[in-house]
């Protein structure tokens, strides 16, 4: 294994393992069953929106750029949404360790 590569597997080591960290704080808990403890009532404002669309077809309430509704409309059309949720979680670890790894090249 070369020099980079051993550098990009600890970068990948310590992003896991930040985290991992991350999840096991214990605190506030919006949508139960949800990983993480940074969770505030904004989190709703992100996820309402995406909600009311797959209820009723409106996106409603408009309050945030729909940019990450989408990225979270097709995790919540397969599973419920606290499964959506931790979904999202896995997907941003995995485009950031992919992020390093590119940058890295």
């Amino acid at each position: 294994m070369n020099y980079k590569n051993k550098v990009l597997l600890a970068i990948i080591i310590i992003k896991v393992s930040t985290f991992i960290w991350f999840l096991s704080q214990g605190g506030l808990n919006v949508i139960s069953g949800v990983w993480g403890s940074y969770q505030t009532e904004v989190l709703i404002e992100y996820f309402q929106p995406m909600e009311s669309f797959i209820s009723t077809g409106i996106y409603d309430p408009d309050l945030r750029m729909p940019g990450y509704g989408i990225v979270y409309l097709l995790p919540r059309l397969l599973t419920n949404q606290m499964n959506a949720c931790n979904i999202l979680l896995i997907i941003q670890l995995v485009i950031s360790i992919i992020s390093v790894y590119l940058l890295a090249e």
